[in-house]
């Protein structure tokens, strides 16, 4: 493995071993920068360059937010995540009992009864819900998109940042919202909406009748329906090829192009999967007795089992080849290679991706004060 040290340091003090009982807020658990008053509780956040660290912090009673070991002045009574960045670290809060959405010390929009959902664009736009008077409604920069609902969901950008995506609820029936105009179809649920691979289309899970579920895109149903939850799914990156998770009766079936290819799997949890260059071969984990993992190819085997509390941002190797993962162990994170450790420990791993010569694969691990970008031959 080569490993080149090329980031700021976060801190002047070194954090101690990260091992938390979740990755929400939890009462102090380490020893902060640069005073020992301060609390770290939740995980690092690395930002997707891989230049900024953003951590939330207690200091009695109020939390705060740090980026790269600088306090930010806010002091709230609750604090959700925070999201890095160009911009500045992108937070939801609440003082007393009104709440504020943040980025950096700038305020976007007005104090609100309730918000979540926060979402950031590409360029560090953020949207957001807010609870009002008429029910839900989502904010984009501070302004109201569309109408409100009784209930809404998260907001999603598109990946150039141009179109605003969520699902909304009224009079018992779910449906989908684009830049705040009513798109055709009703069902009993919608969920999670994504944008395709070509920036545009949108494909969501619907429900329609008690037990089944399928995938749509724009309206129009892309995988048949099945019985039991759509646990997850993937679409190549030609639009071809649509790989289904299915979790019915506590068993797991994967489903491509309406054929069943692996199951039943008697997974308590697995990724999504990611598809080979190929754009159909497909890769996943599945986690078939408590933390021990095994990665798969298709239907077969890929792996041999992986100890690992999680698994997470699989990748492919440019020729199928090979796969990597993060994987977290005993409160460390590693980088696994074919499901074999490739990497020292670090405290947080982030932004997995293929090197420009296709021959290694990159991320950004931080370790005590630093983040350095890693290289691993494939």
């Amino acid at each position: 493995m080569v490993r080149t040290r090329v980031r700021r340091s976060i801190c002047r003090l070194t954090l101690t071993a990260i091992s938390l009982v979740s990755a929400g807020l939890l009462p102090g658990l380490l020893g902060g920068c640069g005073t020992d008053e301060p609390d770290l509780t939740g995980e690092p956040v690395i930002s997707p360059d891989g230049e900024s660290v953003v951590t939330v912090k207690r200091s009695g009673d109020k939390l705060y937010v740090e980026q790269d070991g600088r306090p930010l002045p806010g002091r709230y009574d609750y604090l959700q995540r925070a999201i890095p960045t160009r911009r500045g670290p992108v937070f939801a809060a609440r003082k007393g009992d009104k709440w504020v959405v943040m980025r950096g010390e700038e305020r976007v929009g007005d104090e609100y009864d309730f918000v979540g959902g926060v979402t950031v664009g590409p360029e560090g736009e953020v949207a957001f819900i807010a609870r009002v008077e008429e029910g839900q409604q989502i904010m984009r920069e501070g302004e109201p998109v569309g109408k409100a609902y009784q209930r809404v969901g998260s907001p999603v950008f598109s990946p150039d940042g141009s179109v605003l995506a969520y699902i909304a609820e009224e009079g018992g029936t779910a449906f989908l919202v684009r830049d705040g105009v009513r798109q055709p179809g009703e069902y009993e649920e919608v969920e999670r909406p994504r944008f395709g691979p070509d920036g545009e289309s949108l494909t969501y899970v619907v429900q329609k009748g008690e037990h089944q579920q399928a995938l749509m895109r724009d309206g129009e149903r892309i995988s048949p329906p099945v019985d039991g939850k759509i646990a997850t799914w993937a679409i190549s990156p030609d639009g071809e090829t649509t790989v289904v998770v299915q979790r019915h009766q506590m068993q797991n079936y994967v489903i491509r192009n309406g054929t069943t290819i692996a199951g039943p799997l008697e997974a308590d949890v697995m990724t999504p999967p990611v598809f080979a260059p190929d754009g159909r071969t497909v890769f996943y984990g599945a986690a078939e007795a408590g933390q021990s993992w095994v990665i798969y190819r298709d239907d077969q085997k890929f792996t041999d089992d992986i100890e690992a509390a999680t698994l997470a941002d699989l990748l492919v190797s440019p020729d199928g080849s090979s796969v990597a993962c993060a994987a977290k162990r005993d409160g460390q994170w590693y980088v696994l290679k074919n499901g074999r450790v490739a990497s020292d420990a670090f405290h947080k791993i982030s932004n997995l991706r293929n090197g420009p010569a296709g021959d290694t694969f990159r991320f950004a691990g931080l370790l005590g004060s630093t983040v350095t970008e890693e290289e691993v031959e494939w």
